[in-house]
């Protein structure tokens, strides 16, 4: 039972590609080698086979398998690997903890690399239900951005929304080209999310929300007192930061429903619109729609963006170390 979470890795890259600092000539090549991402091989409460792909390490002399345990806080080395190890078994798993699993490559020279996290809980362990995710992909030669914020890209992949200097500028990928999202509305915009069919826009704005037409045009007020939006699939509810906390909102009946209390913020729904990822002060957190709140895994201490994977069964979020962690949704 292995999942690709490959989509899901593309569109975090696009988004940490957008903030990548570095310019040169007006253009920027964006380096999105955030080093191997691990695969599940095989699972159960008290063993993991691991394993990866060594395309980004042709030349590592050694190869390092770091686990993080709950009950000390820290990474500890289990195994060093000879170079071309593709493979790992951990049969030393307490049935009642969470690990965290990384990857280090030494080379004769050059400082190290290290992989991309993969947690597991241990409930992961009892569905047997693992996680797999693949290299990011090259993006090769792509239009410089300067310093952005919030990026999101468009249901078709053709565009980026982000905002810059205060404005939401929407980027076509294909040509290069951006343009102001919502020129008529104060330039204290704050972020913005495309509606499933890609036509319009809810953007953040004045310390409320407004929907923008992709193409242009004016802003329609949405609600007052709120920031950081997400859509449902189908574009039927409206996911939002207030000063009360992460609220709902039924664009068809008005109906509005407080999800998690304040410091709860930045939600983002799961493919399937039943489930919300967001994040408070004790770090990412998923709550059922239908009742339920979770960790979102084993230490899932983050940040944005959040990252479903296409079957919702897998979050990709940026560590507060600034690492990109991926763990399993708890069900």
């Amino acid at each position: 039972m292995v999942n690709s979470l490959r989509p899901a890795a593309v569109a975090l890259a696009v988004l940490l590609a957008a903030a990548a600092p570095g310019c040169h000539g007006g253009h920027s090549s964006w380096d999105t080698s955030l080093g191997p991402f691990l695969t599940i091989v095989d699972v159960s409460p008290t063993s993991i086979t691991l394993s990866w792909s060594n395309e980004l390490w042709p030349d590592a002399v050694l190869i390092e398998v770091h686990r993080y345990e709950e009950f000390d806080k820290k990474f500890r080395v289990v195994a060093s690997l000879p170079p071309g190890t593709t493979l790992y078994a951990d049969p030393t798993l307490d049935p009642e903890l969470g690990y965290t699993y990384r990857l280090y490559a030494y080379f004769e020279k050059g400082p190290k690399k290290d992989s991309v996290d993969l947690s597991v809980t241990s409930e992961d362990r009892e569905d047997e239900a693992p996680v797999a995710a693949h290299a990011a992909p090259d993006f090769g030669e792509a239009p410089w951005l300067g310093k952005v914020e919030a990026p999101r890209l468009a249901p078709d992949g053709e565009s980026l929304a982000f905002v810059s200097d205060g404005l939401v500028r929407v980027l076509s990928l294909a040509t290069g080209e951006t343009r102001p999202a919502a020129a008529a509305l104060p330039s204290s915009q704050t972020g913005a999310v495309f509606a499933p069919d890609g036509e319009s826009l809810v953007v953040a704005a004045a310390g409320g929300l407004w929907r923008v037409p992709r193409a242009g045009g004016p802003a329609v007020p949405l609600i007052a007192g709120g920031h950081d939006p997400d859509l449902s699939p189908d574009g039927r509810l409206l996911a939002f930061a207030a000063p009360e906390g992460v609220v709902v909102l039924d664009l068809g009946t008005g109906e509005r429903r407080l999800v998690a209390a304040a410091p709860a913020r930045a939600p983002r729904f799961s493919p399937d619109g039943g489930r919300l990822a967001y994040l408070d002060g004790a770090g990412v957190r998923i709550a059922d729609l239908a009742g339920g709140d979770r960790p979102a895994g084993a230490g899932a201490a983050g940040t944005l963006p959040l990252v479903f994977s296409p079957d919702g069964r897998s979050l990709a979020f940026l560590s507060l170390s600034g690492r990109v962690a991926v763990v399993p949704v708890p069900r």
